[in-house]
């Protein structure tokens, strides 16, 4: 089984990222989208009978260099409490902000508080 990278699919003002495997042929086993303008990432899902194997991890990280790339500066999410999901994007750094009004854990990251890879 071979991973290849994040693949990106832009369109005006949206980004749909995807985590394909190749087998025999290409199956998408996760994907993004993240609205270019605002910064919201309104979603991120992985197959589960892929989970636990890196995929969420580096389209997470795909979709906020691509973020960051374009000029946002704040990325925001939100997701069930008590989910797999929330402990995931704590996990990676995102900040709690609070509770939507609809009761989901509201999450953000912001460009300014990342620290830099140290030099190699």
């Amino acid at each position: 089984m071979a991973l290849t990278s994040a693949g990106l699919v832009a369109v005006p003002d949206l980004a749909v990222l995807t985590e394909e495997e190749e087998v025999d042929v290409v199956e998408v086993v996760a994907f993004a989208v993240v609205n270019a303008r605002t910064g919201n990432v309104w979603a991120l899902f992985v197959d589960p009978a892929h989970e636990r194997c890196g995929f969420g991890r580096r389209l997470l990280d795909a979709l906020v260099a691509w973020g960051w790339s374009v000029g946002l500066e704040r990325l925001y999410l939100s997701t069930a409490p008590g989910t797999r999901a929330e402990g995931f994007y704590a996990a990676a750094g995102w900040r709690r902000t609070g509770l939507t009004p609809d009761g989901e854990v509201a999450f953000e990251l912001r460009q300014s508080d990342q620290t830099p890879a140290p030099p190699r």
